[in-house]
């Protein structure tokens, strides 16, 4: 079995903001792009044969500068690797959270919105990461692949992987911008 990296894009203009952006489509901040060059820099030994990346912008621009340090590996755009929906709570303040979301839970630093209206839930985001898995194992299982994503669902990853419930798996570390782990 190849290994899987799993990497969470560079700072964008919400995280620089504070700003809770989930679907919102917004670009890597200077910050966000220093990030992926060095993410870059270290992923580019690791002979990765294909990359996929959210449709998301920050997202698709820290998997374009990884793959200008590899050369000609190709990206893959996947609406699967896309961040959790945040519903009504989209655009709003992160420090907002636990005033606007139904239910949180509050790890460490952070409050996670875990219902509230129209917010994707970890278990669904825990399916999609579950499928796309599949997939990746039947379709790439000899092959080094990077998968370039979101936070809560680069979490979801590991929890899938590793047989771990939500809450074990957003009580483990959180993956800053432009960091990343390896499964397998």
């Amino acid at each position: 079995m190849g290994k899987i990296y799993i990497v969470r894009h560079g700072q964008d203009t919400d995280n620089v903001l504070g700003v809770l952006n989930g679907h919102r489509d917004t670009e890597l901040s200077e910050l966000g792009k220093a990030q992926a060059e060095k993410t870059a820099e270290v992923l580019a030994g690791k002979n990765i044969s294909v990359i996929f990346s959210s449709p998301l912008s920050r997202a698709r621009e820290t998997a374009h500068r990884i793959k200008h340090r590899m050369g000609n590996v190709p990206i893959i755009i996947d609406r699967m690797l896309i961040e959790r929906d945040f519903g009504e709570l989209t655009g709003k303040l992160v420090a907002d959270i636990p005033k606007l979301a139904t239910k949180t839970v509050h790890v460490r630093k952070f409050h996670f919105a875990l219902e509230g209206p129209g917010i994707e839930t970890f278990e669904q985001a825990r399916a999609r990461a579950k499928e796309f898995l599949k997939i990746m194992k039947w379709l790439y299982s000899w092959q080094n692949i990077a998968i370039v994503t979101h936070g809560d669902m680069a979490q979801m990853f590991f929890a899938e992987y590793n047989n771990l419930s939500v809450m074990d798996a957003l009580n483990l570390p959180y993956l800053g911008n432009a960091e990343f782990f390896e499964l397998g």
